[in-house]
């Protein structure tokens, strides 16, 4: 049954419970679910065991619902999530279990609330100062369905992004 329903600037974020755990929809397709500590925890060790030993990781998209929990488990320096929409991010954290609200304060984890492409087109055209160099980068957003996803799958972000890695960046 449907739980939460809001508007945002970019979506419709809706919540429906179901068996103890939350599914997010966005402009009524499925998103995530959460809890769900056991793909959490695979999908983390599926990305850290690409690289011999990230310590700066970057994802695009949600990590908020629990995977950002899951990578804190190695020895990351930094996990920065950048994600469009603060609805989608207060809402997730409004239904998200207490013991997993833990990680917004850890102080290796960030949220930047903000487009990931212009995040990312900023960090290399910026004014010149510092960039991060990121080993691992992992875009959690869903296949080019939409004008606002299908900027993310295009030969100049990609570029973009080879340039905030470190050279053995994955």
């Amino acid at each position: 049954p449907l739980t939460y329903s809001t508007d945002s600037r970019y979506q419709n974020v809706a919540i429906a419970e179901t068996f103890g755990q939350y599914n997010l929809y966005l402009n009524t397709m499925f998103a995530s679910v959460f809890p769900n500590d056991e793909d959490n925890r695979l999908l983390a060790a599926h990305l850290m065991c690409q690289h011999g030993e990230p310590k700066q990781v970057l994802v695009i998209g949600d990590a908020v619902s629990g995977l950002a929990k899951h990578i804190l488990h190695y020895n990351v320096d930094k996990i920065v999530s950048v994600e469009i929409d603060p609805v989608a991010v207060n809402t997730i954290l409004k239904f998200l279990p207490e013991r997993d609200k833990k990680i917004l304060k850890d102080q290796r984890f960030e949220i930047v609330i903000r487009d990931g492409r212009k995040y990312v087109k900023d960090l290399v055209h910026g004014d010149g100062q510092y960039r991060p160099r990121f080993d691992m980068v992992f875009l959690n957003i869903p296949e080019p369905s939409t004008l606002l996803i299908n900027r993310y799958y295009t030969r100049e972000f990609f570029e973009d992004l080879s340039k905030v890695m470190d050279k053995k960046g994955v």
